[in-house]
């Protein structure tokens, strides 16, 4: 079964000076053509050669450079898209952390809660004989789960990764110390390499 292709959508932006909505057609019509074949790895030239091939009303005089520049304009409209995606999914991740975080939360609440414990005691009459029996009951507090304390912790690290709030680990090494990593891979003497 073949995917379904996808069309490049209708960028809504104001139209320049002078230019007629015709124009504009052509231009969309053009850049949907050169990103078809631009995506199937044509260079520049075989797409205006391409272009030409098709014959199409307003297109057998385009030009390398108008191709260069529709190439351009599409790379930025994918840029956009791409950064558009990447908030959207950025947010997905976040409210499925935070989504995550509450329940954790709430099940903490309840693996707290109280136990009640009931203690009997016999009662003893003043010859030492059980005379009748006592019960008490009394509420201890549970302690609580701390793996959900763990799954919130978690969704915190995940929220932090997801918004990049820790910087790269980075291992500074010093020119020294690479000079001898590089002379005992090479079984050489350190002080015999470059500068």
């Amino acid at each position: 079964m073949m995917a379904a292709k996808k069309k490049r959508p209708a960028k809504k932006r104001s139209r320049a000076p002078g230019m007629t909505a015709a124009h504009e057609f052509e231009i969309e019509k053009r850049r949907t053509l050169v990103e078809q074949f631009y995506l199937k790895g044509a260079s520049q030239r075989e797409i205006v050669h391409r272009i030409r091939r098709l014959d199409f009303d307003g297109l057998r005089h385009v030009s390398q450079q108008t191709v260069c520049r529709d190439i351009l304009a599409i790379r930025e409209e994918w840029k956009e898209q791409r950064i558009l995606d990447f908030d959207f999914e950025q947010e997905r991740n976040l409210r499925g952390y935070d989504q995550l975080a509450d329940e954790a939360w709430r099940a903490w609440e309840v693996s707290k809660g109280v136990r009640k414990v009931s203690t009997r005691e016999v009662v003893k009459d003043a010859a030492g004989k059980p005379s009748k029996e006592k019960t008490t009951n009394r509420e201890e507090p549970l302690p609580g789960d701390s793996r959900f304390l763990d799954v919130v912790r978690d969704c915190l690290k995940g929220r932090e990764a997801v918004l990049g709030l820790h910087a790269p680990k980075t291992k500074n090494l010093r020119i020294e110390e690479l000079k001898r990593r590089l002379a005992a891979v090479l079984s050489t003497d350190p002080d015999q390499l470059p500068e």
